[in-house]
């Protein structure tokens, strides 16, 4: 392996450079590129279509912020739906509640699954063993035009809008309509929205007003990822106002806890 190997990621108006140590992977899918590589500092990182979307070295931060403040206002849950997540960070976390007693889980690319279950150290290789977790290979939009499933949780956790043609219809204001189809009157989605600062903070805010139109109660928040040089930005939206009310007795989490959680629901005055 040569000692001059980076990985460079694109925007249209950015530039990030990562040295790679190793290829670990070279696929695609009918859907997308995907790839694996070991980086010199960020450790093995999921690829897809030339963008990273998981970083070993800090990837517990998005899927701990994304999967537990949820859980944290309604801890009777025990039905869980997850659309994306294909790494599977998502679906370790919610393993983690003893309570949950459903998880169905969308996914459309399923290699990224069966790549994702053999590199990443982080994928939860035992999921298949635990009888609470339903793999579904579908399209996430057209499972919820058909589900008659009600939840008390649906998690959207999907490649950002402008990335993917599969992806994008799932970030239309129209599918928060087939969101609360599939919700229990008191349930509640978890929605990754956008990355969150200054030079973005537009089409967040755009994200949060759809969401708004269809959810009494849309909470955005926010958290910092290290690897990404960036913030992202989620919500929570519900038709009954939930507070952080509970203690979460949970082993392993190394990033959220009480103490943070309210942390991650204040917006810095630049952005309100």
């Amino acid at each position: 392996m040569r000692d001059d190997m980076w990985f460079e990621e694109i925007e249209s108006n950015e530039k990030r450079s990562y040295r790679i140590l190793d290829v670990l992977c070279k696929s695609a899918s009918k859907y997308q590129k995907i790839e694996i590589f070991k980086l010199a500092n960020q450790g093995i990182t999921l690829v897809l279509d030339g963008k990273a979307r998981v970083f070993e070295i800090d990837e517990f931060i998005y899927h701990e912020a994304i999967t537990h403040p949820a859980l944290n206002r309604q801890p009777s849950a025990q039905s869980v739906l997850v659309i994306g997540d294909g790494d599977g960070g998502i679906i370790r976390e919610l393993l983690k509640h003893d309570k949950l007693i459903r998880i169905d889980w969308v996914e459309i690319d399923e290699k990224v699954i069966e790549v994702s279950e053999r590199f990443l150290p982080s994928f939860p290789k035992y999921f298949r063993n635990d009888k609470r977790v339903n793999l579904i290979i579908a399209d996430g939009l057209e499972y919820l035009a058909i589900s008659n499933n009600k939840y008390d949780l649906i998690y959207i956790s999907v490649t950002e809008e402008g990335d993917s043609a599969y992806s994008d219809p799932l970030h239309k204001k129209s599918t928060y309509q087939l969101i609360k189809q599939n919700l229990k009157s008191d349930g509640m989605a978890v929605l990754s929205l956008a990355e969150f600062s200054p030079s973005s903070f537009d089409k967040y805010r755009k994200r949060i007003q759809d969401a708004e139109q269809w959810f009494n109660f849309v909470n955005p928040f926010y958290v910092g990822l290290p690897s990404f040089g960036s913030n992202w930005g989620f919500a929570l939206g519900c038709d009954v106002k939930r507070d952080c009310k509970t203690s979460l007795n949970i082993e392993n989490l190394r990033f959220y806890c009480e103490a943070n959680d309210s942390y991650l629901f204040q917006l810095p005055k630049y952005l309100k």
